[in-house]
C-alpha cells in the first residue's frame, strides 16, 4: 500500500496543476468581471438602442462585434437564425421607438431585457407592421463589454 502513495501524490499533483492551469486560462488576464449595474433598466435600454441603431445604420461590422458568438434570434413568424445567418441578411430598421415598458434583470454576467418596440422593419424583404410589440433580449458580459446573445420578437395580440 505504501508503494501506491507516490503514484497517488503524483496524480493529485497533476490534477491540481491541471485545475490551476484551467483557472488561469479560462478568463484572459485583461478581462474584467461584469459591472454591478445600479440601473439595469437604463443599461438595457442603452443596449437595445445600440442594437437597433447598428441595424438602422446598416453597420454590419459593428453588428458583428456586438453579437455574441452564441447569438440566435427567434422571430414572431417562427423562423430563427444564428449569428452567421443574421449577419448575412440583417433586418432593415428605418425608424424605432422603445417603450413604454422595459424591465431589465442582471444575474452575474447576464442581463435579460423584456421590452416593447415600435419599429419600421423589413425582414428578408418583407415589410412588418409598425405596431408596438414585445421583445426579449439577453446580453452577456464577455469580460470587456455587453454583447447580445439572444433576441426574440413576439406577435402583437389581436
Amino acid at each position: 500500500m505504501s508503494r501506491n502513495r507516490p503514484v497517488r501524490r503524483s496524480l493529485l499533483a497533476i490534477a491540481i496543476a491541471t485545475l490551476a492551469l484551467l483557472a488561469f486560462t479560462a478568463v484572459p488576464a485583461s478581462a474584467s468581471p461584469p459591472p454591478k449595474l445600479k440601473d439595469p433598466n437604463a443599461t438595457g435600454e442603452k443596449l437595445a438602442t445600440k442594437f437597433l441603431t447598428l441595424l438602422q445604420n446598416k453597420n454590419t461590422s459593428g453588428l458583428a462585434a456586438f453579437l455574441d458568438p452564441s447569438f440566435q434570434i427567434q422571430r414572431a413568424d417562427g423562423t430563427g437564425v444564428t449569428k452567421a445567418e443574421y449577419l448575412a441578411n440583417p433586418s432593415t430598421v428605418t425608424s424605432f421607438k422603445i417603450g413604454p415598458e422595459l424591465t431589465a434583470v442582471q444575474a452575474g454576467d447576464l442581463l435579460t431585457l423584456r421590452w416593447q418596440l415600435e419599429a419600421n422593419t423589413q425582414i428578408d424583404g418583407t415589410q412588418f407592421r409598425t405596431t408596438e410589440a414585445p421583445r426579449l433580449s439577453v446580453f452577456r458580459w464577455d469580460g470587456h463589454q455587453w454583447r447580445i446573445a439572444a433576441h426574440a420578437n413576439f406577435n402583437v395580440p389581436a
